[in-house]
């Protein structure tokens, strides 16, 4: 309804603002492709920018397994969602909506974790096929062990939100300096 009620100008523009955004998340998720890549490799050095075709197509391949995990945990998330906010059913309706919507979530923590081995997974073979090896996949997060990948996942989301404050204050300060 917001997009319908902008000029045609506009709208023009907002479509061509997410043609842009996508592309640039294809380009981030084709360079941390590599990332990981110079990473299981044990190189110091980051990775350059001078096959711009590969990392765009490797980042093709990392949103595809994405998608691939988040695709089923989204949809059972919206049908229980829709069946807990839905006033024409009845309560025990809405009820097994809410719980549907609880084991939505349950399924989409354990798919994220999933995820983060396979893209790994696939990066360690080069192959895309190696995202979905399940089996493979379970065994090495098995491996490592989950309390201590759970460990892991969660101390290096701590560092980066730590991070990103961090850089929020120093650009924000910037930002106010630069507007006084």
């Amino acid at each position: 309804a917001a997009i319908s009620a902008l000029p045609p100008s506009s709208v023009a523009l907002v479509v061509l603002s997410w043609i842009v955004s996508l592309i640039f998340a294809l380009f981030c998720a084709g360079y941390l492709y590599d990332v990981i890549k110079y990473s299981i490799e044990k190189r110091s050095d980051l990775p350059g920018f001078s096959d711009i075709k590969g990392i765009f197509v490797n980042g093709i391949k990392t949103v595809i397994v994405e998608i691939a995990y988040m695709i089923l945990p989204f949809i059972l998330f919206l049908l229980g969602l829709m069946l807990t906010v839905n006033e024409a059913v009845s309560s025990s309706v809405n009820t097994i909506g809410g719980i549907l919507v609880v084991i939505a979530m349950i399924f989409l923590i354990f798919a994220a974790l999933v995820e983060i081995m396979a893209i790994c997974n696939m990066v360690a073979k080069d192959d895309l096929k190696a995202a979905f090896d399940f089996k493979g996949i379970l065994a090495q997060i098995k491996s490592i062990g989950w309390g201590r990948f759970i460990g892991i996942i969660i101390f290096s989301g701590v560092v980066i939100a730590i991070i990103s404050v961090f850089f929020e204050m120093i650009f924000g300060a910037i930002a106010t300096g630069l507007s006084i």
